[in-house]
């Protein structure tokens, strides 16, 4: 599972494929951003925004997010990215699960040894 770091911006990725697995540019690239709070409540953070096509990468589409510095160590974070098969008329749904990890006070890793008895 991806991670993203509190206070940073992450940036969501799909690549849309047909059903012989062949990239496709999709219609009405969308993604959905949404988390469960303590109490279990399904919070929408992003809510259905358009979907950015990446330059001489057919079906491929990102979404830049900023993790806000207030979502807690651990908490995930699920996009659900579609798009429609102008072939077929079919939705086709990725979903994209990203680990919360909140930064260090010293902004790094640290290394700590504790001598043994």
């Amino acid at each position: 599972m991806a991670q993203a770091v509190t206070g940073t911006t992450f940036t969501f990725q799909v690549l849309f494929l047909d059903a012989v697995n062949n990239p496709i540019v999709v219609n009405n690239p969308l993604i959905t951003v949404f988390h469960f709070t303590g109490a279990g409540v399904k919070e929408i953070l992003v809510n259905a925004a358009a979907l950015t096509p990446v330059g001489g990468d057919v079906g491929r589409y990102t979404y830049p997010y900023a993790i806000g510095a207030l979502l807690p160590d651990g908490d995930i974070l699920y996009a659900q990215m579609t798009g429609v098969d102008p072939g077929s008329g079919l939705t086709l749904l990725v979903q994209q699960d990203v680990t919360v990890i909140a930064t260090a006070a010293s902004g790094g890793m640290t290394t700590r040894f504790v001598k043994g008895g």
